[in-house]
Formats: structure tokens, sequence, C-alpha cells
């Protein structure tokens, strides 16, 4: 899979936008500091361009619609089915608990039966 000339100039945009942001925002002295919220937008604007432009973005932007179209069809589960369910586990988790604290007490029992 070989990425285009135009992908690659645009990936390389956000990366040295993302960078530049980063750098002006942490590291830069004060008088400079001020322009971060500017480089971060200049990074928003590069990653919309690259969205639109670039064959990757086109093929995110295809399967963010086909994510979206497939939530639709989901059968979302009900009130009373999820307050069931829930309760169903809570009791689960704690007749487990009380099985493994009777096995580990048990255990511990025996041990210091058998060491003495």
């Amino acid at each position: 899979m070989s990425l285009r000339a135009k992908d690659i100039i645009l990936s390389a945009m956000v990366t040295f936008a993302v960078v530049s942001a980063m750098y002006v925002q942490y590291f830069a002295p004060m008088s400079i500091n001020q322009y971060a919220m500017y480089l971060w937008l200049g990074v928003a604007a590069v990653c919309l361009l690259f969205l639109k432009l670039s064959q990757p973005g086109e093929d995110f932007i295809s399967y963010t619609k086909a994510a979206k179209l497939e939530l639709r069809k989901v059968v979302w589960p009900g009130k009373d089915d999820v307050i069931s369910a829930t309760i169903a586990v809570g009791v689960a988790v704690v007749i487990f608990s009380v099985l493994v604290s009777l096995l580990d007490t048990m255990l511990v029992k025996l041990l210091s039966y058998i060491i003495g």
C-alpha cells in the first residue's frame, strides 16, 4: 500500500503543525507562548485538510459513516433488562467472593495445621 505524494505531504503538514504547537505551548519562551492557541487552531485546520484531501482521511471518514450506520441498527437493551442484568452480576460477585473467602480461610487453616 503506497501513499501518494499528496498524502505524504499532508501527513508531514499535520506532523509539523502538531510538533510546532506542542513546542510553543510547552517549551517556548513566554513571549511566544501566547500564540499557542492560534497554532492549535492551525492544527485543527490542517487535520481537516488531511481528512478532506488525503486517501487515508477519506478512508477514515467512510469508516466512521459506516460505523454510524451500524450503530443505528443496534437494538439497545431496555431499562428493565439492564437492571436485571446488573442485579444478576452483583449477586454472582457476592456468591463468588464468599466462596473464595471460605476457600482461602480453609487453606490457611490447613497450612497452619500442616506447618504447625
